[in-house]
């Protein structure tokens, strides 16, 4: 019986760099009772099987944000990373204006449009912090 670890395969994310028209990004911080609780983080979740990067973003972005596009997505940053639990994630993250309403799922309890030059809301996930410095530098 062989001992070698379970090689778990990578899981697609997408994330969505949202601008307001006030030049403020959205940012959503995690309800209490997830793993996350508190953290801030950009719209987006993990794609589908057979979806395109651009739906799933459009699904994650209308889920958890009432959100949608109001043109095509940019693709603006890849990235590899790890979650928590140590299965292998390529994330996708798209500069997007969208229109809407901001609505929250359950997966969320509050919302912020983050300023350029402002300091974060609270404390940023690994992703979000280093998106809103690429956003800052931009």
């Amino acid at each position: 019986m062989s001992h070698l670890p379970k090689i778990r395969p990578p899981r697609t994310v997408v994330r969505a760099l949202v601008q307001s028209h006030s030049g403020g990004y959205v940012l959503l911080r995690r309800a209490p009772g997830d793993r996350f609780a508190g953290q801030w983080e950009l719209p987006g979740g993990t794609a589908e099987a057979g979806e395109s990067l651009e739906r799933a973003l459009t699904r994650e972005l209308h889920e958890e944000a009432g959100l949608a596009p109001l043109r095509p997505p940019t693709l603006i940053s890849t990235a590899h990373r790890r979650s928590p639990r140590g299965t292998p994630l390529h994330e996708h993250t798209f500069r997007v204006e969208a229109e809407g309403c901001t609505t929250l799922s359950h997966e969320h309890d509050a919302f912020c449009l983050w300023q350029p030059g402002e300091e974060a809301p609270g404390e940023l996930t690994e992703s979000a912090a280093e998106l809103l410095a690429f956003a800052e530098a931009a």
